[in-house]
């Protein structure tokens, strides 16, 4: 009598045995098919780019004494930085805003002195990691 009906429903087509297996195999590869693109996403390393990108900062050059070419940066607008992330590089940096202070508007960054025609002052900042540096501005002393 079982095997009866059991003929009867496969030969009527009422039998839906077969909608969970084929739904089963498309959710697996689906989810295979996500695992590989995050672990890919990883292993390729980008997830390593989201990291500090360099503050917007305008900074105003004032170059005085013609004889020997001193060149002060000031912050000028922009975003606030630490002292600690900032670095004016030249051959002789005579002052410097202090490591622990906030960098905003108004602020005297460094003064550069003993600069000649065509030296060129930079100012760059590094992240906290030390990962990442850019040059926010930089001045060429002219006669």
């Amino acid at each position: 009598m079982q095997l009866i009906q059991t003929l009867k429903t496969t030969v009527s087509g009422d039998d839906d045995r077969g909608v969970s297996p084929v739904i089963g195999v498309i959710l697996m590869v689906a989810i295979t098919v996500i695992l590989a693109a995050v672990i890919a996403t990883f292993v390729l390393g980008l997830g390593e780019q989201v990291s500090q990108t360099s503050p917007q900062v305008n900074v105003d050059w004032n170059q005085s004494n013609p004889s020997d070419y001193n060149v002060g940066a000031t912050h000028d607008g922009g975003e606030t930085v630490t002292g600690g992330n900032v670095n004016l590089t030249a051959d002789t940096v005579q002052s410097q805003v202090s490591k622990d202070s906030d960098v905003s508007a108004g602020t005297l960054i460094g003064v550069a002195t003993g600069l000649s025609d065509g030296d060129e002052v930079q100012l760059t900042w590094e992240a906290d990691d030390g990962g990442t540096t850019a040059t926010l501005s930089s001045y060429t002393v002219d006669a």
